[in-house]
């Protein structure tokens, strides 16, 4: 049995008509709602919920201090027995109320290859508000990453979300844009639109200077992003960002 799963016995975890057949509020997903949290508790470390909070300032969301690797164990045995639409069951089982919980979401939801971009942009529209710092929005974008061989079908997906005022769905937005689609065509439009979001939250301004840094040192709109410094059209923060991360980056080449 996986340890990231525990050593409970769970015979019934997949039994049934089908996979996710069952509510949430039946035996069977009752069981893995125990499994979850049993794996949570016996995975914890003090340790590390100090080290994480020490890189989230402002989690928004208790950290229990479940390593990575751990949550990703179990995620995959999940999606081995249950489909990854187990996910949706989630929420009624109180497995999305810690930091780990929600970083288990998401790769659920990265297992889901086959989903619909509308059916993708709904289902990320009702989870947003549990999106509330950079670690979970970046992992998210990371565990999205079928989307770039899909890109054609999700690039207008981005607008929508750099539209939303909810500052880490920009941010969402911006990580899936610069990780998964910057070479599709049309992009110049988009990055457009993220030149144009006000940098009046922290982690959006920082992701601004990252993605403005990133093309212009080596993409096909290194120009468009060139002529944005030459015209003066970013604030003094987000030039001093942005001038520093090409700096870094040209450094370590």
């Amino acid at each position: 049995m996986d340890k990231a799963a525990g050593s409970r016995g769970r015979a019934g975890i997949a039994a049934g008509s089908g996979k996710n057949s069952r509510p949430g509020g039946e035996p069977g997903h009752r069981e893995i709602g125990d499994l979850i949290q049993g794996c949570f508790r016996e995975h914890a470390e003090d340790g590390y919920r100090r080290f994480v909070s020490g890189l989230i300032p402002d989690p928004g969301v208790p950290i229990l201090g479940v390593r990575v690797p751990v949550i990703r164990r179990l995620a995959r045995r999940l999606i081995r027995e249950e489909g990854a639409g187990i996910r949706w069951t989630l929420p009624d089982l109180g497995c999305d109320r810690s930091r780990e919980g929600r970083l288990l979401y998401g790769m659920l939801l990265g297992a889901d290859r086959g989903i619909a971009p509308r059916a993708l942009m709904a289902e990320l529209g009702s989870r947003l508000d549990l999106i509330c710092n950079w670690e979970l929005c970046d992992s998210l974008a990371t565990e999205l990453g079928f989307i770039r061989d899909r890109g054609g079908e999700f690039l207008p997906l981005i607008p929508e979300l750099l539209a939303d005022p909810r500052p880490y769905a920009q941010r969402l937005g911006m990580v899936l844009f610069m990780m998964h689609l910057a070479g599709e065509e049309g992009a110049g439009a988009i990055l457009e639109q993220i030149i144009r979001l006000p940098g009046d939250h922290r982690y959006v301004l920082l992701g601004k200077a990252w993605i403005l840094s990133k093309l212009f040192c080596g993409s096909p709109l290194a120009d468009q992003v060139g002529a944005v410094l030459e015209q003066g059209r970013l604030t003094a923060e987000e030039m001093r960002l942005t001038q520093a991360k090409i700096r870094d980056i040209r450094l370590k080449r």
